[in-house]
């Protein structure tokens, strides 16, 4: 029996699948460093930290113009993987997360938003925006599943 141990570099992108609550489609790319680590023959473990950002883009936006149609955050991304083998080359994987914003929410000329804008206007006083504020429900602690297939 062969014990694999692993350190993998990775990159990522994940879209949303499912429709969600507001008017803006989500989309995250990153890449990271995790270590797999098998134990019990079918289980393995694969703690990581990955930088990634996140975009948030208007659903059919038909003005080019607007301020308010794509945002960007910059985080690191820590969390772990379980996972259990199926077969020698597929797994069923669970993830918990955890994203620490490191850059200021910007919209797509670059530009700082702050808490003012969530008013509908922009204005260089006042605190600036983080990405929950924005979007309520995209913060903290999150978990996903998916499966792997290693060729």
């Amino acid at each position: 029996e062969k014990e694999y141990d692993s350190l993998n570099i990775y990159e990522n992108e994940i879209i949303s699948i499912f429709e969600n609550k507001t008017k803006y489609e989500f989309s995250r790319y990153g890449f990271g460093i995790k270590k797999d680590m098998y134990f019990l023959r079918n289980y393995h473990l694969a703690p990581f930290v990955a930088y990634s950002i996140e975009q948030a883009k208007l659903k059919d936006n038909k003005d080019e113009t607007s301020k308010d149609d794509y945002f960007e955050i910059s985080s690191v991304r820590v969390g772990a993987d379980f996972g259990r083998n199926i077969t020698h080359n597929f797994q069923i994987i669970g993830s918990i997360n955890y994203n620490i914003e490191i850059d200021n929410v910007k919209d797509k000329d670059g530009n700082i938003i702050n808490n003012n804008y969530i008013d509908g206007e922009y204005n260089i006083e006042g605190e600036k925006a983080k990405w929950t504020d924005l979007f309520k429900d995209r913060g903290g602690v999150y978990f996903s599943v998916g499966i792997r297939i290693l060729l």
